[in-house]
């Protein structure tokens, strides 16, 4: 019994894991937004990441963020749909295996909040950093991982507050 749990912890602590954004620097709704990352050369090649929300009155249903990104570049950069990113708390997001598999989740980043008011924002910046030299620019992701208009025609609509 104690090795079993032994071994399901050391197995958690070698897999993706979101680091931003998160419960200090969430999102702004109108975007772009950063979203980065840890992994293990054992994770998983690609994965699409869905937002949600567990209150249907901010989001009724997961919104595909990105699809395909690359788990080598460990941070992307996804623009916000034309009417904006839904404003609230409690915002996750979830790294799945595919859009059609989102029960097999990667990584949850920790709760965060989307704003559109800028004086109250403390959004990730969308710009790289002097601490993130590998950040990729938006030329540099795949068309789909970088552009959430991608998503037209897709059955997934958010409600806003």
């Amino acid at each position: 019994m104690r090795a079993a749990v032994l071994l399901a912890l050391a197995a958690s602590a070698m897999a993706y894991r979101m680091t931003s954004p998160n419960d200090k620097r969430g999102w702004s709704c109108k975007g772009p937004n950063t979203m980065k990352w840890e992994r293990v050369s054992s994770d998983a090649k690609s994965f699409d990441v869905m937002l949600t929300n567990q209150d249907p009155d901010v989001m009724d249903e997961p919104m595909v963020v990105a699809r395909g990104v690359k788990g080598a570049d460990r941070t992307a950069t996804v623009k916000a749909p034309k009417e904006g990113w839904p404003e609230g708390e409690g915002f996750r997001l979830n790294m799945v295996r595919d859009e059609e598999r989102q029960s097999h989740i990667y990584a949850q980043s920790m709760p965060f909040e989307i704003v559109c008011d800028p004086e109250t924002a403390t959004p990730d910046a969308a710009t790289p950093d002097a601490a993130t030299p590998d950040t990729p620019t938006p030329e540099a992701a795949t068309p789909e991982a970088a552009t959430p208009e991608s998503q037209a025609g897709s059955k997934s609509e958010s409600k806003h507050k």
